[in-house]
């Protein structure tokens, strides 16, 4: 072996290990700091939307302090168009709870929801997908207007996309395969579609007591996970050698869910589901 070539190897020899190092620190820096089972949001008093926004340009949101079960929610308004198809109002959520890879246990989330307000058509609970405009949905029954309505839903991030599927889920257009879409989740969505008519104009609903809750471990966040998937890919490429199925149930009070065992979230580069649509979902 020549001097430059033995000066190259020790080189990288160095990076791989200080790479190493810095990744099983990462790793431990990245698990939550304590288990958490749960993520719970009641908007109590009306003080804040603890970080919950409008889930399209179309709406806007706010806390009200004397609607709720108890008086406290988030509400949302339709304000009008923002230039893509159809009308929607509702709210998301990218809070560190609600984010990353939902692998490992089955989940149960509940809340409840109210139209004051507005000819709602159409209401899902949505998961938005990293780096793609989609998702994937689960329609729901519209709520009764003046009416609040609760809803409880199981899932669980071991499925096939069959089996999520036949538990009521709709995957958007442009989405990853159920099971690696649950490991890159970055974005919780409450969505009601409006009537897309010109007579349109109002719309406002309630939701209240938000909870989603698993078995004890937070979700590693989206961000910090990819990172970390691209420096082991990093490493691993500088030491190469030259030469069950559940049901979800979507009225008042029904929880269902699959305690089968879940699988690691497949790698990223997967192919998606279909074409890229003309505008980008929101």
């Amino acid at each position: 072996m020549n001097p430059h070539t033995a000066r190259l190897v020790r080189a990288l020899t160095t990076l791989a290990r200080h790479a190493g190092a810095w990744l099983s620190t990462a790793l431990l820096a990245a698990a939550p700091a304590q288990a958490a089972e749960m993520y719970a949001e009641h908007w109590d008093g009306g003080l804040s939307t603890e970080g919950w926004y409008a889930n399209s340009g179309q709406a806007a949101v706010s806390p009200n302090a004397v609607v709720g079960q108890p008086p406290g929610s988030l509400a949302s308004v339709y304000i009008g168009p923002d230039g893509l198809p159809g009308k929607m109002i509702g709210a998301t959520s990218s809070n560190v709870e609600l984010i990353g890879s939902y692998h490992g246990q089955p989940w149960q989330v509940s809340f409840d929801a109210m139209v004051a307000e507005g000819p709602v058509e159409a209401f899902w609970l949505r998961y938005r997908i990293y780096d793609t405009p989609g998702g994937w949905r689960l329609p729901l029954a519209v709520p009764a207007p003046g009416v609040w309505t609760h809803y409880a839903i199981g899932f669980d991030p071991s499925w096939t996309d069959e089996q999520a599927v036949a538990a009521g889920w709709e995957p958007e257009e442009y989405v990853w395969d159920w099971g690696t879409s649950m490991g890159y989740v970055t974005g919780t969505e409450l969505r009601m579609q409006l009537a897309d008519a010109d007579t349109t104009t109002t719309a406002l609903a309630y939701f209240d007591n938000f909870v989603q809750q698993h078995d004890g471990t937070v979700p590693v966040p989206a961000t910090a996970m990819l990172a970390l998937l691209g420096l082991a890919g990093t490493v691993a490429a500088r030491r190469r050698p030259s030469g069950r199925a559940g049901t979800a149930a979507l009225n008042s009070g029904g929880l269902a869910f699959s305690l089968g065992k879940a699988t690691p979230p497949a790698p990223c580069g997967v192919p998606f589901r279909g074409p890229r649509p003309a505008h980008t979902s929101v």
